[in-house]
């Protein structure tokens, strides 16, 4: 007798728990979402291979992330085709199952090309995002008829939690890019401080000053701030 490996419900919920403390702890997107196709692929009965796809508004899907070479090239494949479940469902079917994608006529293209490159067979797509831009999860497997119903739910199950992963990584880049700006905006107040005291000029004049500095040493204007706010003078003067 075989014992199933994969993960029950409360071993999902410890996990996707775990993604989010990583992501907390300063972890990157692409790292958690490496590990969530990771998960995917050990969740979902019958799935082989997993990943997940990006559609902005007006530009070529993408790829955010794939478990192995066999999901990024039947995601590959979608993208330059134009079409596959995982655009339908990221575009706006929500949830897309092909049991058997050599018997599918729905996508005859994709059909020939899965079946000249790829092992795929089956596969469930299920909407992540629409914003800001359109995303799916691809749960893919090599066994005909491998994703059932079940296969279908605990997919929904990890999209859901893709869409929160992906929130939550979004909301922490836009924190750490709102404090490295204003740590970027402290350290050049630092300089223009230091230079409307060392020259007697006014805020505006310290900070042409710096921007002059900035564009006649080719220098980001925060690394002439740096040196400034340390010796006390523009850089070359």
């Amino acid at each position: 007798m075989t014992v199933d490996a994969r993960p029950g419900a409360t071993e999902l919920a410890l996990q996707f728990a775990d993604l989010s403390a990583f992501l907390t702890a300063g972890g990157t997107r692409e790292e958690a979402l490496r590990r969530l196709v990771a998960l995917a692929v050990r969740a979902v009965p019958g799935a082989t291979s997993a990943g997940v796809t990006a559609w902005p508004e007006g530009h070529r899907p993408r790829s955010l992330a794939a478990s192995d070479d066999v999901a990024t090239a039947a995601d590959a494949l979608q993208h330059s085709l134009g079409e596959g479940p995982c655009l339908e469902a990221a575009a706006d079917a929500g949830l897309v199952r092909s049991p058997d994608l050599l018997a599918d006529d729905r996508w005859p293209r994709l059909r020939a090309a899965l079946a000249d490159r790829t092992p795929v067979r089956g596969v469930v797509a299920v909407e992540v995002a629409r914003e800001p831009e359109r995303r799916a999860l691809n749960v893919y497997s090599t066994e005909p008829g491998a994703l059932d119903g079940t296969s279908v739910d605990v997919a929904v199950l990890v999209g859901a939690h893709a869409r929160v992963l992906l929130a939550h990584a979004e909301s922490a880049d836009e924190a750490l890019g709102l404090r490295r700006a204003l740590g970027t905006s402290r350290r050049i107040g630092t300089a223009v401080g230091v230079l409307m005291h060392a020259h007697r000029v006014t805020a505006d004049e310290a900070f042409r000053l710096l921007v002059r500095s900035s564009q006649l040493l080719n220098r980001r204007l925060h690394e002439v701030a740096d040196d400034v706010a340390r010796s006390g003078q523009l850089p070359g003067s």
